[in-house]
């Protein structure tokens, strides 16, 4: 049954509520999708003539409105009901503070919009990212001591302890390695997205095998654990993801390529507070990603410095899904395509210190990342109460260019037992902080 308010009145409350996303006492900042979002829920629900889309199907004529068709459920639960009585119970409320009532719509439309969905591709981009550092980081470490042209005959003395026999020998063939890295970052709020702080935890265990002096290949195991706190009211996003690696180096003299490929497979759990209900979200989410870098080394006594490049490409996608317990609100969303491709470019140096418990090596890296794939779809999805209505969410583009600089140590000690320590920093990326600290060992066999 209509609510029997006046025209005058809802043409107020939809402009009092598109006026409030400017206003700085907002309870929520609101993004362009809420801003859009709350546009066409007035435009869908709501005729010029007083009317609802209870009665009237899809009023106005916004052609970017959500095509609000007269519900198949029972009346009470048919969502341009559920906004009317929303717009009627601020506008009681407020109705002598217009400044309250905006913020108030602020709210709500922040609160009902999930502007947090953007996030999960953008988190499932960086997982790749870490777990092939981490095989990296184990297979740069593991030819740090493999030149043998150095003139320092105490740093070859020293060499030949670790590999296991005389420095032409060929190293110990069988290799074990555990990396552990932690991922802390931020995005701010957006024109489209609303901000978030990232914690990630990363593990990853392989084994390889030394096949001969130039090519060694393994396969490795991860985990990716990652939690994303939105910055409206108590919203979160956790995922947990599983790796299976497959790697293989090939060097010869102070030329280096190495290969990287992994399938990924995990699961979202979102939670989104709206109004007095959290509605919670389930999905699955599975990748496949490729690395190949390759580097050259110039080598004077102790330290190596040389140029490097590589190419990563990423497919993968995040399943459909719908909300539950989320009072009426909840949103229900189509399968996401995750691309990345990225090329990057930069350069190395090192320093080998012998002593006499082994070598200490210091490292630094700086370089230049490029995303190729640099657009991204709409979100898509509906209203679970209203199986017939559609919307869209405009994610942000991905940054094109950033930078990453790094610095670390290894220790290589007798026995092929090896250690190192690692902290990298992203910079440059819009909107974006994100630093990451590995800590890794390496036996050899």
């Amino acid at each position: 049954m209509r609510h029997p308010f006046l025209p005058a009145t809802l043409a107020l409350s939809i402009s009092t509520a598109i006026a409030g996303f400017s206003l700085p006492g907002a309870a929520l900042a609101a993004t362009a999708n809420s801003d859009q979002f709350w546009q066409d829920l007035a435009t869908s629900c709501i005729d010029p003539t007083g009317g609802t889309g209870n009665d009237s199907g899809t009023g106005g004529d916004n052609s970017n409105a959500f095509t609000l068709q007269p519900a198949t459920v029972d009346a009470g639960s048919n969502f341009c009901a559920q906004f009317e009585r929303q717009v009627l119970s601020i506008e009681d409320q407020f109705a002598n503070d217009p400044t309250a009532m905006a913020d108030a719509f602020a709210q709500l439309a922040a609160e009902i919009t999930p502007d947090e969905m953007p996030a999960l591709y953008t988190s499932l981009v960086q997982l790749s990212t870490d777990q092939i550092r981490n095989v990296s980081h184990h297979l740069r470490n593991h030819r740090y001591l493999q030149n043998n042209s150095s003139s320092d005959a105490a740093l070859n003395d020293v060499r030949s302890s670790y590999i296991g026999g005389s420095a032409g020998e060929q190293a110990n063939r069988l290799s074990f390695f555990v990396d552990g890295s932690k991922v802390d970052g931020s995005q701010d709020d957006t024109t489209y997205e609303v901000g978030y702080d990232l914690g990630t935890d990363h593990y990853t265990l392989g084994a390889d095998y030394r096949f001969s002096d130039s090519l060694i290949a393994g396969f490795a195991f991860g985990n990716s654990d990652t939690t994303l706190e939105y910055s409206e009211a108590q919203n979160q996003t956790d995922n947990d993801t599983d790796h299976y690696i497959v790697y293989a180096s090939w060097y010869r003299d102070n030329f280096a390529v190495d290969y990287i490929v992994g399938y990924a497979k995990g699961e979202f759990d979102t939670q989104r507070k709206i109004l007095d209900s959290t509605a919670v979200g389930n999905t699955d989410n599975e990748l496949a990603y490729l690395n190949i870098a390759g580097s050259y080394d110039f080598v004077s006594g102790g330290l190596t410095y040389g140029p490097f490049a590589s190419y990563d490409y990423l497919d993968g996608s995040i399943d459909n899904f719908e909300e539950t317990n989320g009072g009426g609100w909840e949103a229900a969303f189509d399968d996401q395509d995750v691309k990345s491709q990225i090329y990057t470019v930069g350069g190395h140096a090192s320093y080998a210190m012998s002593f006499g418990w082994g070598v200490l090596v210091p490292h630094a890296r700086a370089e230049w990342r490029n995303e190729l794939e640099d657009e991204r779809d709409l979100i898509v999805g509906r209203f679970v109460q209203d199986p017939v209505s559609s919307f869209a969410i405009t994610p942000d583009e991905p940054d094109s260019d950033w930078y990453q600089v790094s610095a670390g140590i290894s220790a290589q000690f007798a026995h092929g037992i090896a250690a190192f320590l690692d902290y990298e920093e992203v910079l440059e990326y819009e909107d974006t902080d994100l630093s990451i600290v590995t800590l890794g060992a390496r036996w050899e066999m």
